[in-house]
């Protein structure tokens, strides 16, 4: 065999022996690197979490919204319009499904198991699904996210009030999540867990809103409020 050739093949079996070697965190930095320089046919067909998925409710193809039922009766009318007013945007190509958190020994209620085309029928049936949820102060987060996160959204919106337990079993709930988290912290008034839920959207690549659409960051002082449009997005859209 020439011996140029046996060099080539050295070097490549002692390339691949330190590609094996790379930890995830170098790996993801070498691909990262490779991506900069327009070396896009190395990108794997699986993308580390979050990697490129979208952080915002347009930009997602494949959507599942958590809703914790956890409201005060006063504020669940708001929570529902809310959440109406983003599926009823949601294009025809888009498909979503809502989970709502399980009352205590109950199986999770959900729209549909998987997420569906957002046609105007299917949009029809969620509203009635939004329209009939009822508060309840005893749901329990796990098995609701869990099947939330096995279904592999590009987005999880989850929307929950400001008395959401504060718990590592939630965080570890959502570890396996191959997407992003958004939440909505539907709440503005007395304490409540932001930097729990701001942490914990972070750790997904996602981001935390409040219910006026402000990003959960140091507290800002209190503005007077404009009189909103009487159309507009939904906050869940931004």
């Amino acid at each position: 065999m020439c011996k140029s050739v046996v060099i080539l093949m050295l070097l490549l079996m002692h390339a691949a022996s330190v590609e094996a070697q790379l930890s995830p965190d170098e790996a993801l930095a070498r691909l990262k690197a490779l991506q900069a320089k327009g070396g896009a046919a190395s990108q794997p067909a699986t993308l580390p979490s979050g990697a490129t998925r979208p952080a915002s409710l347009k930009d997602a193809h494949r959507i599942v919204f958590l809703v914790d039922t956890q409201v005060p009766h006063v504020r669940l009318p708001y929570l529902k319009d809310e959440l109406n007013l983003a599926v009823e945007h949601l294009r025809e190509d888009q498909f979503f499904t809502i989970i709502v958190l399980a009352v205590q020994y109950q199986a999770p209620k959900e729209f549909n198991p998987n997420p569906i085309r957002a046609t105007a029928t299917a949009k029809s049936a969620a509203k009635a699904f939004v329209n009939a949820i009822q508060e309840d102060r005893k749901t329990n987060p796990l098995p609701s996210i869990r099947n939330a996160v096995a279904l592999d959204p590009d987005l999880l919106y989850f929307i929950v009030e400001d008395n959401s337990t504060q718990s590592e079993q939630v965080r570890r709930a959502f570890d396996s999540l191959h997407g992003r988290l958004n939440i909505l912290l539907f709440s503005g008034y007395g304490p409540h867990p932001d930097e729990f839920l701001r942490t914990l959207a972070l750790e997904h690549g996602g981001r935390a809103i409040n219910q006026h659409g402000d990003e959960l960051e140091a507290p800002r002082p209190k503005n007077v409020l404009a009189v909103k449009p009487t159309t507009r997005p939904s906050l869940l859209e931004k």
